[in-house]
């Protein structure tokens, strides 16, 4: 067994799925900040849709050695959108995407609730982006760790759903069904089908 992990997906070498990824080239970029302390764990999924997504910008929060500005971050002939639920903010929509002409950064916040309400305020440039959240739907597929409330989303799955606003259905689908494999994989390696946690 491999035991090394891969610096890519974060899973360990036997179950890596690097080489088998698509990426899309898609108009919309993503940008995920997550938290440092999420670097090393395996069950982070930000860092697998940052795989399917070519046009896409990775930051870690909290290093020593580099602090993020966002105010030096952003390109000015891009509109940005903090995908974050925070008074005021606006919900994603079709009707809502026809008032903006400029192509779309859609940024992403990875970490628990708390690390993130840390972030949007330490973070220079992110309360002043315009908000949005996702509307209602159905309740998360992902099965290796606890939501901790049903309404809650993993942040692949916020990453598909949103983009499937912004870009198109088909779009979503598809990585939904990429997140599907990459869970019923893992859930399979841990043994967990024999005796599956009820996370609902």
């Amino acid at each position: 067994m491999n035991d090394s992990r891969c610096s890519r997906c974060g899973m360990l070498g036997d179950d890596c799925f690097c080489q088998n990824v698509t990426s899309l080239d898609l108009s919309t970029q993503l940008v995920t900040l997550m938290h440092y302390r999420e670097r090393n764990i395996s069950s982070n999924t930000a860092r697998w849709a940052n795989l399917f997504l070519q046009n896409s910008i990775f930051y870690a929060h909290g290093q020593a050695d580099f602090q993020i500005d966002f105010n030096k971050l952003q390109d000015p002939s891009r509109k940005y959108l903090l995908l974050y639920p925070k008074p005021g903010s606006i919900e994603l929509s079709p009707t809502f995407l026809q008032s903006i002409s400029s192509p779309i950064s859609l940024v992403v916040l990875d970490g628990s609730w708390r690390q993130t309400r840390r972030m949007v305020r330490r973070i220079p440039g992110l309360a002043s982006l315009c908000s949005v959240t996702l509307p209602s739907g159905n309740p998360s597929q992902y099965k290796i760790r606890r939501q901790t409330s049903p309404d809650h989303l993993s942040t692949f799955e916020a990453i598909a759903r949103a983009l499937g606003i912004i870009e198109g259905t088909d779009i979503q689908k598809f990585l939904e069904e990429k997140f599907d494999e990459i869970i019923e994989k893992e859930v399979v390696l841990r043994g967990w089908h024999k005796n599956m946690p009820n996370f609902e």
